[in-house]
């Protein structure tokens, strides 16, 4: 997981230099894979 965000806090800056992609981007990205995967884990809990 660590590397996942990782590599897209890097690769940001790449993003936004060569494609004009702002940097809160990656930041929207981590917080729904951080929803999803809680949300994955509250479902398994669950059953």
């Amino acid at each position: 997981m660590s590397l996942f965000f990782g590599a897209l806090r890097s690769g940001a800056n790449v993003m936004q230099r060569n494609a004009g992609i702002p940097v809160t981007i990656v930041y929207v990205i981590q917080g729904l894979t951080l929803l999803f995967i809680t949300i994955s884990l509250a479902i398994e809990q669950r059953k």
